[in-house]
């Protein structure tokens, strides 16, 4: 099974998550439909590799109650530790639930895609993420600053000690990005900064890395690398 629309009715119990018992890879779409959300993390009964959770469309509403809502829905969408790729598009909440940032919950994950939140104003902690070798954020429409807490709770530990690729794109309002660590990063091989129009600051470390090999900036992102 690659991937299922939800109906406009908000419940998932019409969808039999039961079967078929060995499922590697799982898409879900049209997330906002969800009414209802199922408790116990469902996604857990499969030890998936691949999970792709989609919205269709920006938010129609931007309510405490619809965010409030939003976010509850996802947070019971916490897959099993073996998840290897995880994709969240369109996302309609304001901020990501706490397992996406988790260690313990997210193990094995080696690439992760953030795509499309237009309401997130700051990224989940994923500098805490043990595996993940590829990191793509974009989209992110009101997203001005990244700061510390894009590190999560290293100290002094390398935060994003496996990350080999991150491509951050499409943020319009993106004017800061701070707060790494020198010993952040040891493994980064190829960065791309596309489409981020008002970006002005990168972190030093990035600037005066040793392992990367490999930048893509186009014309519109406004970036003076030092050297």
């Amino acid at each position: 099974m690659h991937g299922f629309p939800l109906g406009s009715n908000g419940s998932l119990k019409s969808h039999n998550l039961n079967t078929p018992k060995k499922l590697d890879s799982l898409r879900i779409e049209k997330l906002e439909n969800v009414l209802d959300p199922p408790s116990g993390s469902p996604l857990k009964k499969f030890e998936l590799k691949d999970l792709e959770l989609c919205y269709s469309n920006a938010p129609t509403t931007t309510s405490g109650e619809n965010l409030d809502k939003e976010m509850r829905v996802l947070n019971e969408f916490c897959p099993h530790k073996r998840l290897i790729s995880l994709k969240i598009e369109n996302y309609t909440g304001r901020q990501y639930p706490l397992w996406i940032s988790r260690h313990d919950a997210l193990l094995n994950l080696q690439r992760l895609h953030l795509r499309s939140c237009s309401l997130c104003d700051k990224l989940p902690q994923l500098g805490n993420l043990p595996q993940l070798k590829f990191l793509s954020v974009t989209g992110f429409a009101k997203l001005e600053k990244v700061g510390a807490e894009l590190r999560g709770d290293r100290g002094t530990k390398p935060a994003f000690c496996r990350l080999q690729q991150l491509h951050v794109g499409n943020m319009k309002a993106l004017q800061k990005w701070s707060a790494l660590q020198p010993q952040d990063l040891p493994c980064l091989q190829v960065l791309r900064l596309l489409s981020c129009s008002k970006l002005a600051m990168i972190p030093d470390t990035l600037q005066t890395s040793t392992s990367l090999t490999r930048l893509e900036v186009d014309t519109t992102t406004m970036i003076l690398m030092k050297g």
